[in-house]
């Protein structure tokens, strides 16, 4: 009866003693692997992927914290910004909604409301705020309540969204209406003036068609 590892090393020598084809044979009380790629995967299973799972509320902490560096980092933000006319034009018909705005860390962090304009915009706060989400659906349902939005740490008169347009550090219109309402920018007049009647073209007016009233 084999017993021991020595028991193995002593069966491998009478294995190839017997029979001289069998080049190899080896045995280890820890598992193998035939080259470097191999071995590479199997440390990344020991030390990562097979490891002790977190609460939903310690993932949680760990994703904002991750998030959180993402963000920070001078390599992810952009300070050429480049902003269209149509990218005002979304921002300012947002504006017309009045979204909710609320103000933390001394302007630094905004909430703003989604343009969908949900309720429970407080409680969407404050469940973001102390990361207290019940279960996924409520955390769903939170973020897509209210968006976060604070101040660059590297670039000035520069905001980031959590939008999923601004969080690939992207112009968004909660970002747009925060920074004219910063006077960071100013949404221009073509875009903020009304258009009574459109320049006149030569010739005789058209008639007008018969509606269904007549």
């Amino acid at each position: 009866m084999i017993s021991s590892f020595n028991d193995y090393k002593i069966l491998g020598i009478g294995i190839r003693f017997l029979n001289p084809k069998i080049r190899f044979f080896f045995c280890s009380d820890y598992g193998n692997t035939n080259n470097g790629t191999e071995k590479k995967n199997c440390t990344i299973k020991d030390t990562v992927t097979i490891r002790k799972r977190l609460t939903v509320r310690q993932l949680f902490k760990k994703l904002v914290t991750a998030i959180e560096v993402y963000s920070e980092s001078p390599d992810c933000e952009n300070e050429d910004i480049k902003i269209t006319e149509n990218d005002y034009r979304k921002a300012y018909e947002y504006k017309k909604l009045q979204p909710q705005i609320k103000v933390y860390a001394n302007g630094s962090e905004y909430f703003i409301l989604s343009s969908k304009l949900p309720d429970g915009f407080e409680e969407a706060v404050k469940a973001r705020r102390e990361l207290q989400f019940d279960d996924w659906g409520h955390y769903l349902k939170v973020v897509d309540t209210c968006y976060f939005v604070r101040k660059s740490t590297v670039f000035q008169n520069i905001l980031f969204c959590s939008c999923c347009i601004g969080a690939k550090k992207q112009v968004c219109k909660h970002f747009l209406v925060l920074a004219c309402k910063l006077k960071y920018f100013q949404f221009p007049e073509q875009i903020t003036s009304i258009l009574i009647e459109g320049p006149r073209t030569r010739g005789r007016p058209k008639i007008a068609k018969r509606g269904k009233a007549l």
